[in-house]
């Protein structure tokens, strides 16, 4: 007989597909909601090993501990959730996977309201910009016109004298 006196690994949990007024910024545990939306939702999966007794399965926080105009579906190693307009910030919620010998492990998600607007501060050659126009210089090659001017202008005529026409009165 053998005893599994070891839990399992961690949860690492994977945040994906957020809709509507959900936003993930495309690492970590953490997946924002704008209140007021419309709808919106997202997808959460764990994954977990025991190299004794492997993985008999995963709790995930139900609907009612996300609270009222949330919903969740699917089942094994993940689960969708998706909120109504009026769905309030259900905050750090708890994933646990459970071993073949009943010992468990958590992980943390977050789930937080954002209502607020980005703030952005432009940049300007990655600086930030000054306020007003903002001019630049670049390095600018100049040729004499003697050296660049094309074969009917050549020195001679560039420098005759007025014609009679163009001369100015006296």
């Amino acid at each position: 007989m053998k005893v599994d006196t070891s839990g399992p690994s961690t949860p690492a949990l994977t945040i994906a597909n957020p809709t509507g007024g959900a936003y993930y910024p495309g690492a970590g545990t953490t997946i924002f909601i704008r209140p007021g939306a419309a709808n919106g939702g997202f997808d959460l999966s764990a994954s977990s090993t025991d190299s004794d007794t492997g993985i008999a399965g995963y709790t995930f926080p139900s609907a009612a501990s996300f609270g009222p105009h949330w919903s969740v579906s699917g089942s094994g190693a993940s689960r969708t959730y998706s909120y109504a307009a009026t769905a309030e910030e259900p905050g750090v919620q708890s994933v646990t996977a459970t071993n073949g010998a009943g010992a468990t492990a958590s992980a943390n998600v977050t789930v937080t309201a954002d209502s607020s607007a980005p703030v952005t501060t432009p940049k300007c050659n990655g600086a930030v910009c000054l306020t007003g126009t903002y001019y630049t210089s670049a390095p600018v090659s100049v040729k004499p016109a003697l050296e660049v001017a094309p074969a009917p202008f050549r020195a001679s005529t560039l420098w005759e004298p007025a014609s009679p026409v163009d001369a100015p009165q006296e």
